[in-house]
């Protein structure tokens, strides 16, 4: 439920990106880049994006969520590693003195748009 606040957000951003590029009504995908250390559901995002996107310019566009996973470098040996569960520790040397480089993020990656044929 804690995805709500989230998609509610998101809508507002798109909605006045899309009134700024022009685009308003014609935004087909949305394409999201979702970090596994967000804890958000993809599913759960996509839900409220359909329920709060409905009636407005952006009904018609899907959500498409890409899960970034978690990696990290080792900062006791410097290799780059993909962490797949808890506790995080380089499979290299065994160090939990990690950097971590993705799995937080939560970024629009791209819209996009309808061809209205125009032109």
């Amino acid at each position: 439920m804690h995805e709500l606040p989230v998609v509610h957000s998101l809508v507002e951003q798109l909605r006045a990106e899309a009134e700024r590029l022009g685009v308003d009504g014609k935004v087909a995908v949305v394409h999201l880049k979702l970090g596994a250390l967000t804890t958000f559901v993809p599913e759960a995002m996509t839900f409220y994006f359909e329920v709060l996107t409905k009636g407005t310019d952006l009904e018609s566009a899907r959500l498409d969520v890409e899960e970034v996973p978690v990696a990290g470098t080792c900062r006791r040996c410097g290799e780059a590693i993909t962490l797949e569960g808890l506790p995080f520790v380089c499979a290299a040397c065994g160090s939990p003195d990690l950097e971590i480089t993705s799995g937080r993020e939560l970024v629009i990656d791209s819209l996009e748009v309808k061809d209205d044929g125009a032109g």
